[in-house]
């Protein structure tokens, strides 16, 4: 059973959170060796959410009992990362766990160099702001995701659910990432290279 962790933090983003949970926290005792996921904090709770929503998520300080962490959105201003969480996400990154980022959860991968050389993707509307902080990034524009295996980074919130199902594809097999689509009552396969909007 993959272990899986969805980071939650201060300000986080109530929608992208809520696909995180959906795909791979719902309870799923129909499918064998389903994914065991926990939400988790370097903070102090409860944390306030969009929308004034209060979270209280698990405090850890390390990620080493997870196979997956999943980032679901980040601050795009440059604040800087809490020690611990850097220092956890590092050791994590260096041991060769998997890291999906949703939305702007790619500032935070950025940040720790962990996209360095190799290529991303974040919401349309950070785009520029992302290139220009992050020169050694190979940005690419207009997709719903990129994914090499290990780390994965989607566009906007609905391509989260994209990337997710990419992930679960390849975990589980075709038959089970549909079963899943067919719950969301959402095509079972939208490729990653896929426009993100039509004007």
């Amino acid at each position: 059973m993959p272990r899986v962790t969805i980071l939650a933090y201060s300000h986080l983003a109530t929608f992208e959170l809520g696909c995180a949970i959906e795909l791979f926290a719902l309870p799923r005792p129909e499918i064998d060796g389903w994914y065991q996921t926990k939400v988790t904090s370097f903070e102090e709770g409860p944390l306030e959410a969009t929308g004034g929503i209060s979270i209280n998520a698990d405090r850890i300080t390390s990620f080493s009992s997870f196979d997956m962490v999943i980032v679901p959105g980040w601050n795009t201003a440059g604040a800087p990362i809490p020690a611990p969480l850097a220092r956890a996400l590092r050791q994590f990154f260096a041991s060769g766990g998997r890291i999906l980022s949703f939305c702007s959860g790619a500032f935070l991968l950025a940040e720790l160099g962990f996209l360095d050389q190799g290529q991303a993707t974040t919401h349309w509307r950070y785009a520029e702001l992302f290139k220009q902080r992050f020169p050694k990034v190979s940005y690419v524009d207009n997709v719903l995701y990129v994914y090499d295996g290990i780390v994965g980074c989607s566009a906007g919130s609905a391509a989260a659910i994209d990337l997710s199902l990419n992930v679960i594809r390849e975990d589980f097999g075709h038959t089970i990432a549909n079963q899943v689509a067919r719950r969301l009552v959402m095509s079972p396969h939208r490729s990653g290279g896929q426009s993100q909007f039509v004007e």
